[in-house]
């Protein structure tokens, strides 16, 4: 909780008053530099080994949700460094695991600019870019993992149309389609349906 106040804080929150002598228990630091202590804490977060792994196989589902709405959570789904195969493991094991796999796609699909700069400020066109430039480079980590389309296979019918739904399953279909190799074996597949309906 104190890090999603510390983030809230870096985001424009204003400080509690100390009744006492009714001035602000700290002073506030300037958009910029809160941008970039915010970002910072994020990468910290980020730093701490498989947080978002343990978080998401959570079976409390109501606690999971709390922890993943958080202001820094929902920040750190946006560090690109924290993307890594445990991912793709969580996909192709059964029950929970893939599960909560396919939840964190989710969370990364849904992610807003809000969820970047915080909803106390209004964001700003640098904030739209930085969020812009820090979302897509999440995309391609995952897009980048060989595994990540053959994952869905093992799953069930109903988890990979789950996954499939998400725009960054989307995004990771359509940037397969571009390969060469998929091209080539798409152009083989089309050629010989079109040479059997010819010779029948």
């Amino acid at each position: 909780r104190m890090l999603a106040l510390s983030m809230d804080y870096l985001s424009g929150k204003p400080f509690q008053y100390d009744e006492r002598d009714s001035t602000t228990l700290s002073g506030r630091a300037s958009y910029p530099n809160q941008r970039i202590k915010r970002q910072a804490l994020a990468e910290n977060v980020a730093a701490l080994p498989f947080l978002l792994k343990t978080t998401m196989l959570v079976e409390n589902r109501e606690l999971r949700r709390r922890v993943l709405e958080s202001s820094v959570i929902k920040h750190v789904l946006l560090v690109p460094t924290y993307v890594g195969p445990w991912v793709t493991n969580m996909l192709r094991q059964k029950g929970l695991p893939s599960r909560a796999a396919i939840d964190y796609l989710e969370y990364v699909s849904n992610t807003t600019i809000n969820d970047f700069v915080g909803t106390y400020r209004t964001p700003e066109i640098i904030d739209l870019e930085q969020f812009q430039h820090a979302k897509q480079a999440v995309y391609e980590k995952i897009e980048a993992m060989e595994s990540t389309i053959p994952s869905l296979i093992v799953l069930p019918q109903e988890e990979t149309e789950r996954a499939v739904s998400t725009p960054i399953i989307w995004y990771c279909m359509n940037r397969s389609l571009l390969k060469p190799f998929v091209v080539a074996t798409a152009v083989i597949d089309l050629g010989m349906e079109v040479a059997l309906l010819l010779l029948f």
